[in-house]
């Protein structure tokens, strides 16, 4: 066993107390591999390499499409990345919910004018429902349902109507009933007289 010198351990702990000597020694170690790095990486051979073709593209560059009623696609016209022009024609889409909603309105439409036609009949007091104008430009697929809206306030309007001279019947034999009340109280008080 070796008994240590006073001069090495007076130099080891030299070494350790100077800091500055520590970071010129630390920072010649980090620029040597930094360098020894570098020097390989200018001359070390690469056996394979990864070739592709390509473009590049940004990716806010696309637009979403989308219709506002929905429905189901019967037809895609356009192909993954083709440049269109405004108007053109990207999707077909299936009418069946459009065509629906369609009849459904034109229904609703057809039913209001013939309720129309009713309600001016039964304010002008009219024996009977006059035909809408309208009705005699409709689409022949429309016409049948135009004539069973009119059936149906025809129906209504003669329900209103009898019903109405119900009313009237009563009242008028509620007149003549007060009309003999008051003859009759006419007469109690000539006779009391």
């Amino acid at each position: 066993m070796t008994v240590p010198s006073p001069n090495t351990a007076l130099a080891t702990a030299r070494i350790s107390d100077d800091p500055a000597l520590m970071i010129r020694l630390g920072a010649v170690v980090a620029g040597v591999f930094f360098v020894g790095f570098l020097g390989w990486a200018a001359f070390a051979p690469l056996d394979a390499g990864a070739y592709a073709h390509g473009v590049v593209a940004v990716s806010g560059n696309r637009q979403a499409v989308q219709n506002r009623e929905g429905g189901v696609v019967t037809g895609i016209r356009v192909k993954e990345g083709q440049t269109v022009v405004k108007g053109q024609i990207l999707v077909e889409l299936s009418a069946s919910e459009l065509r629906a909603s369609e009849r459904g309105m034109t229904g609703e439409m057809l039913t209001l004018l013939a309720q129309r036609a009713r309600l001016v009949a039964e304010r002008d007091r009219r024996p009977t429902i006059a035909v809408p104008p309208e009705f005699a430009t409709l689409a022949p697929e429309d016409k049948p349902l135009a004539q069973d809206s009119l059936r149906l306030q025809r129906q209504q309007f003669q329900a209103r109507r009898g019903s109405l001279n119900t009313q009237r019947g009563v009242l008028n034999q509620r007149v003549l009933q007060l009309g003999q009340q008051t003859n009759g109280a006419e007469r109690q008080l000539d006779a009391n007289r």
